[in-house]
């Protein structure tokens, strides 16, 4: 009888043992975010099975009615636009370019499309559409094809809006005085805009006399913001451009045509600028919980429609 109950209690112990260090391993590892905030290689597994739907999962039919609808109210100039912003999460993005990549590395961009169910809806809808080289200089060719795999949690490739004001990370929406230009030595890259010229453009869209139906951005772009040490996701807000200052050579003054702007995102959801190195950074204790490192101005770099349409 004592052998038995020896038995039973040394069996006990074991078990509880062993449950106390799976779940210190389960405590480890969800503690643990370093391995996760730093990796960039995302592993993709395909399906075979081709689907044509825009990147956040809007099959390519619907997708279109909406560009038309929006388009058509964009042109009677009855249609106001509810100023929101778009949230692109880390996971999102980097299973976005590695799809592309594995697709055949055809794409060039993004075009992103505004569309509506109707006139009056008050929800403008982000379509992002991905692009290839056209035949032509700057004319970049829409793409729906995609493998089905892309879209297999709907979660990933869902984009989260947030109305102007709801959301504290979307700092850009009210004018810092005291704030610099250009943080922690950043340089203006080409796309890239002076945070207070970034203001200006966010501050001065009113969702009224829309003039724009889809902008196209570079991939390259969305690669670089994705290799940055801080990156956790992309804000695109709605913007009007101010003056002229932004209007590539040869094309019409962008003096008034709305746009998108998008900032870095941290692991606090705010609107990241910092440019300090990886070791600056920690050495200040600047975005210290995600881990310090580059991230940079807000961007725009965008090619309008009308004008740049295909």
């Amino acid at each position: 009888m004592m052998r038995k109950l020896l038995f039973y209690l040394m069996l006990a112990v074991t078990v509880m043992a062993g449950c106390k260090s799976g779940g210190d391993e389960k405590t480890a590892e969800s503690n643990d975010t370093s391995a996760a905030t730093t990796a960039r290689t995302v592993e993709v597994a395909t399906s075979g099975v081709t689907v044509k739907k825009t990147l956040n999962n809007v099959d390519s039919t619907e997708a279109s009615a909406l560009i038309a609808t929006y388009k058509k109210a964009m042109e009677g100039q009855g249609m106001v636009v509810e100023n929101a912003s778009y949230f692109f999460n880390r996971r999102m993005v980097e299973k976005i370019l590695a799809y592309l990549e594995k697709e055949g590395g055809n794409a060039d961009g993004i075009r992103f499309y505004l569309g509506k169910k109707s006139a009056t809806d008050a929800e403008t809808m982000l379509l992002p559409v991905t692009t290839k080289a056209g035949s032509a200089a700057n004319k970049h060719t829409d793409y729906y094809d995609h493998d089905e795999a892309l879209f297999d949690t709907a979660r990933i490739v869902t984009l989260r809006v947030n109305k102007k004001g709801t959301d504290p990370g979307a700092v850009l929406y009210d004018k810092c005085p005291t704030c610099p230009d250009l943080e922690n030595g950043c340089k203006l890259t080409p796309g890239s805009l002076p945070r207070s010229y970034a203001e200006k453009m966010i501050q001065k869209f009113d969702g009224k006399n829309m003039n724009t139906n889809a902008i196209w951005l570079p991939l390259s772009l969305f690669k670089n913001m994705a290799k940055e040490k801080s990156f956790n996701g992309i804000r695109v807000y709605f913007g009007t451009y101010p003056d002229k200052t932004y209007t590539p050579p040869g094309q019409p003054s962008y003096e008034g045509r709305n746009t998108i702007v998008l900032t870095y995102v941290d692991r606090n959801g705010m609107d990241d600028f910092n440019c300090d190195p990886l070791p600056l950074a920690k050495a200040k204790g600047v975005n210290a919980l995600d881990g310090g490192g580059s991230a940079g101005p807000p961007q725009n770099n965008g090619g309008l429609c009308p004008i740049l349409c295909d």
